[in-house]
């Protein structure tokens, strides 16, 4: 006689896991998750147009105001380094909460910077914080699915996304001239409050149950291991 329990199928290969994002919820992550990745091109692409206005603002040269271009690259690299671990550890929410405040402070700090090397400091700062929705972006995504369904996140978030490093410069030259250079930060630190705001209807992607038991000092004590790797280093 047939057992009258039915037999677990085990998932399909390539399917999304089972507490992946459906209906009125997945439509909210996905717009965000744009935001988020939209958000890191508008840091650096928006403000590009003002560079001369700041010149002018600053007493000062091209160059040294390019370097805030630099410094805010070189924050969004050593953010990833340190971030990354720390959602980990701690989740993603927690996390993308504080490098978003890390951000808004370093905006409107900016904003009130009276010297060129005082807003280069900043500019520092605001990229720091911005390499949390930046490469959380792709990594909440990466939580939640697997396999085709994880391929078709991505494809919708980077078909819609594309235009955000072409519209930043543009909209970003309207701007300059209707509101000038701060103007042009009030507008960055108000897409990080929208985010902060929209923040509490994300729901964490990574369990307890899967998140990192190792200490932070192992963790960060990995990339010094990566960085003595002649090969790792010149791969890169």
């Amino acid at each position: 006689m047939a057992s009258s329990q039915s037999t677990p199928v085990p998932p399909v290969s390539g399917q999304s896991l089972s507490r992946h994002p459906s209906g009125g919820y997945y439509v909210f992550l996905i717009l965000y998750l744009v935001l988020m990745s939209a958000f890191g091109s508008f840091v650096n692409d928006m403000y590009i147009p003002s560079l001369p206005e700041m010149v002018r603002s600053f007493h000062t040269d091209t160059s040294t105001v390019q370097l805030g271009l630099t410094f805010g690259m070189l924050g969004l690299a050593i953010g990833e380094l340190f971030l990354g671990p720390l959602s980990d550890k701690y989740g993603r929410k927690p996390i993308l909460v504080i490098a978003l405040i890390v951000f808004c402070v370093g905006a409107v700090c900016s904003i009130w910077s009276k010297t060129i090397h005082e807003f280069i400091w900043w500019r520092l700062v605001q990229g720091f914080g911005a390499s949390g929705g930046y490469f959380l972006a792709r990594t909440i995504p990466a939580d939640l699915y697997q396999g085709r369904a994880l391929a078709k996140v991505m494809a919708l978030v980077g078909a819609i996304n594309g235009f955000a490093p072409a519209s930043a410069p543009v909209l970003g030259g309207l701007m300059a001239k209707a509101v000038g250079w701060r103007g042009i930060f009030w507008t960055l630190a108000g897409f990080s409050v929208l985010l902060l705001i929209l923040s509490p209807a994300l729901k964490e992607s990574l369990p307890k149950s899967k998140r990192e038991s190792v200490k932070l000092k192992q963790a960060f004590g990995n990339f010094g291991v990566l960085i003595k790797n002649n090969k790792f280093v010149s791969s890169h």
